[in-house]
């Protein structure tokens, strides 16, 4: 052997160097051929290609973005997104110049010698934050071509639309920052979000579009009405044909949803529950403060209870004594009501032991059995001497709409301060959570399992369990809501007949007066108060007493209107047989109905009015209708994708 080592000595010493050789560089070479995730195409913007490198880069140019003053009232913060605006912009030959980006740094207060800090604060170098922020305003300049927006000359004529944008809105969050010390958080991000939108102007609106807008929200009728309502004796009863129609009309709606008439047979997301209530009267009862106990109190900070000379006496007074007693009391009941609760979770605690627990959620056995509320109470009294109340029947299905109703608990919040309310708790639920796994931790709660303590503005504690819990689901048959259908068909059945004779009606009431129409209808004469066309943004009809919230009636009381052609006149003077009209009412509040009315007055959109209305920020407000009303947005993911023809399904199904 050692013969064959000496002979082939030099051989194996190459072959054997080249091995190694080979083996030292395969994982380079791998590594070097192997393709590079971030050159990896993710599809293509006006026929160019994209990668995940770009994305990733874009990810990283919002989140410095989001860092800085051009944060606020950012256009998206989705690189996908932000990678299209800019790809879109290029496209339309949208640029921002050198001079714009130093205007825009300056107008936030930013010098070249706070931009050179900044950028070594945030490891980058000037020439990138000057990259950035020259995206930024492609973005805006982007953003104002496609939505066509409007502004109104700030006094800064050499500045760009975008640099206007960025400088109102900044000045508005100094402002905020400056006064609104005492806004809580929801509130400063209410100031923030007025402050981009009027940053952010308008779409240029028509005259045409405006004037309606404002004639529909500031012209405004009244009248008189009587809703006649169907006589459900005079019909027959509803066969299984009609009940099947019903049913599979109205199977998928929530009760109130329907339409026309606002029937619903679908069960809302709902829970069978039972609660412990903690009552902080039992537990005050269990606390004793003695005078020496005051007398500490009082001794450690006597001045409290100064005159208006500033002497405090060497002894607490017959009130300081009071006083005292009451928040030692109060602060002991907490304490104890503490303990109690610490009681009540560790007898659930060894309850659930030996459960697995995943995500955050117990995998419950098959013969899991909670602990009984009676046990706990019992052995609660036993510890403290306090009983505590269960409340709840664990055996009717109660919407989570509803929650806030239940005695007690419905008001509790979990959490101190701004806490989480019961009904949002119970909505987390894992079995009612769109996604479980994104539900906080201290929020998680399951079927089964008792929740955390809960404050009651009664100042009580509480604790739920659920017993079951049911996404909202229509119902499998007929026979689950059989009688509901069977009252439901018989009222369309009344409603279309009665409607049949809308005419013999609207002759009683000329001839008769509605008085006479509501003494027929056996009901009563409803005052109408002033009402617009529409009631706020979304263009919804208003609420009116007993009528409700219908558009047929509404829009057919302003119809009436302008068939009098007669708009200088006062419509009180005319007879009433041109101020009637009869409407059906299908969702009325009652129940389908047949509203017999008279329009009394007409109070029309003067040129002043729509003054008033256009400098009170009215072209603002149909800008927020315009979205409200879902008027397809240009600048949605959506709409950007197939401008710029990127495969956005495609993308995101490849996560």
């Amino acid at each position: 052997m050692f013969k064959f080592f000496r002979t082939y000595n030099k051989i194996i010493l190459v072959i054997g160097g080249v091995v190694l050789m080979i083996a030292f560089l395969i994982p380079q070479a791998v590594q070097m051929f192997a393709p590079n995730p971030a050159k990896e195409s993710i599809g293509t913007m006006h026929g160019e290609k994209v990668t995940r490198g770009q994305a990733q880069f874009a990810a990283q140019e919002l989140s410095l973005l989001q860092q800085l003053p051009f944060g606020s009232g950012l256009m998206t913060d989705d690189e996908i997104e932000w990678l299209m605006i800019q790809a879109d912009a290029e496209d339309m030959g949208i640029y921002a110049s050198d001079r714009e980006v130093d205007l825009a740094l300056q107008s936030v207060g930013y010098d070249d010698e706070l931009v050179a800090e900044l950028a070594a604060n945030r490891r980058t170098t000037v020439a990138t934050i000057k990259s950035i922020v020259r995206r930024w305003l492609i973005a805006e300049h982007y953003r104002q071509t496609v939505m066509g927006t409007a502004y109104r000359d700030p006094g800064a004529g050499s500045l760009s639309l975008a640099v206007n944008r960025l400088e109102s809105i900044f000045t508005s969050l100094q402002q905020i920052q400056q006064f609104g010390g005492n806004l809580l958080p929801w509130q400063r991000q209410q100031f923030v979000a007025m402050a981009v939108r009027e940053a952010n102007g308008t779409r240029r609106l028509s005259t045409p579009l405006l004037t309606n807008f404002i004639r529909d929200n500031f012209a405004s009728v009244t009248g008189r009405a009587v809703l006649v309502p169907p006589d459900m004796d005079a019909v027959a009863k509803p066969d299984e044909a009609k009940l099947a129609e019903v049913f599979e009309a109205y199977k998928d709606n929530l009760a109130g949803e329907g339409e026309p008439y606002p029937f619903g047979y679908k069960y809302p997301d709902r829970v069978k529950l039972t609660y412990l209530q903690v009552p902080m009267a039992d537990v005050r009862e269990q606390v004793n403060v003695d005078y020496l106990e005051v007398l500490d109190a009082y001794k450690a900070n006597p001045q409290r209870f100064a005159d208006e000379a500033g002497d405090a006496p060497a002894t607490p007074t017959a009130a300081a004594v009071a006083s005292l007693t009451e928040e030692l009391t109060d602060r002991r009941a907490q304490e104890l009501a503490a303990r109690i609760v610490a009681s009540v979770q560790s007898l659930l605690a060894e309850n659930q032991r030996g459960q697995s627990q995943v995500d955050g959620y117990l995998e419950l056995d098959e013969g899991f059995t909670p602990l009984p509320w009676s046990e706990v109470i019992e052995e609660v009294r036993k510890q403290h001497g306090v009983t505590l109340v269960a409340m709840g029947d664990g055996d009717a299905w109660v919407a989570v709409s509803e929650l806030s109703g239940l005695p007690g608990i419905g008001f509790s919040q979990f959490g101190e301060g701004q806490g989480v309310p019961f009904a949002a708790y119970v909505n987390a639920t894992r079995k009612l959570a769109e996604d479980p796994n994104l539900v906080p931790r201290s929020l998680r709660t399951q079927v089964g399992v008792a929740s955390k303590p809960l404050g009651g503005f009664d100042g009580n504690r509480y604790l739920f369990r659920l017993n079951a819990a049911e996404l909202a689901h229509a119902p499998e048959t007929l026979d689950e809501v059989r009688e509901q259908v069977f009252a439901d068909a018989k009222q369309i059945i009344a409603y279309e007949q009665l409607v049949a004779e809308a005419e013999s009606w609207q002759t009683m009431a000329a001839a008769e007066g509605l008085d006479a129409v509501a003494t027929a209808a056996q009901t009563q004469t409803i005052d109408l108060p002033p009402f617009q066309k529409v009631a706020g943004n979304a263009g919804d009809p208003p609420r009116l007493p007993e009528v409700g919230s219908s558009r047929a009636f509404v829009d057919a009381a302003f119809a009436l209107v302008e068939s009098l052609g007669e708009a200088d006149a006062s419509i009180e003077d005319l007879p009433i047989e041109r101020r009637l009209a009869v409407t059906p009412v299908p969702n009325a509040e009652a129940g389908p109905a047949l509203a017999v009315y008279v329009l009394d007055s007409f109070d029309p959109l003067t040129r002043s009015g729509y003054e008033q209305a256009v400098t009170g920020g009215a072209s603002l407000t149909v800008d927020a209708a315009l979205d409200d009303n879902d008027v397809p947005n240009p600048l949605s993911a959506k709409a950007m994708a197939e401008r710029v023809g990127f495969d956005l399904a495609a993308y995101n199904d490849e996560g």
